[in-house]
């Protein structure tokens, strides 16, 4: 367990959906917050966060293709995301922590704190544009808004993980940001095991050699590339 000042590291875990509760939220921020909590002995959950100037931002989301062709992502929108630091600000103001650790970098790309903030994700904004169908004929204001709310996420953060090598070489290449604190952590697989070691290398020792039976596990078949 990690120590500070004698007392366990006391982590913000933030997050812009559920993550005490696996049924509320994706099962990725549940089980990151349990393995931070069984790791460094306490965290704080900040989050779910409210998306602010619900029905503006709605309006311009649904009028946006109608008009000009192009999607509009309300989430990336700088009013929503100042709204998201706002309320981790006000969340932080409430709470002993020594470390902001946010799941993505929308939470934190405005975020004033005097607290170190790491964040963990799986893409940069620039290496997800036309790759997912969500992400495709974006406008210019959302183009502008995403790129520059991963920009300021990598310069306010003390450490940025990424989950592959491919996503840390991306953000490098098209952010400005120092290498030394951009690294690679992968993902767990977000399942309860209770199988020990000993256990498992038995299973693995006996299967068959002569075929691969492949289990695919994802929310979505299509954009996550199961054809």
């Amino acid at each position: 367990m990690v120590m500070r000042g004698g007392r366990p590291l006391k982590i913000a875990f933030v997050t812009t959906g559920e993550a005490r509760r696996i049924a509320r939220g994706p099962e990725k921020a549940f089980y990151m917050a349990r393995c931070l909590r069984d790791e460094f002995g306490a965290i704080e959950y900040v989050g779910p966060l409210r998306q602010p100037y619900g029905l503006p931002l709605k309006a311009k989301e649904w009028l946006h293709p109608r008009l000009s062709g192009c999607r509009y992502l309300r989430d990336r929108d700088p009013l929503t995301l100042k709204s998201y630091a706002r309320q981790v600000s006000r969340a932080l103001s409430r709470l002993d922590v020594d470390l902001v650790f946010s799941l993505g970098t929308l939470p934190i790309a405005y975020l004033e704190c005097p607290q170190p903030i790491v964040f963990w994700i799986d893409a940069s904004f620039h290496s997800i544009i036309d790759f997912y169908p969500h992400y495709s004929r974006l406008c210019q204001d959302t183009l502008r808004a995403g790129h520059l709310a991963d920009r300021m996420a990598l310069e306010r953060c003390h450490l940025a993980f990424f989950s592959s090598d491919w996503a840390r070489k991306t953000a490098l290449q098209h952010y400005p940001v120092d290498p030394s604190k951009v690294h690679v952590m992968p993902y767990g697989p977000c399942l309860d095991c209770d199988r020990d070691w000993e256990e498992t290398r038995r299973i693995v020792q006996v299967r068959p050699r002569d075929r691969c039976k492949l289990l695919f596990v994802g929310r979505d078949w299509a954009r996550n590339g199961g054809d």
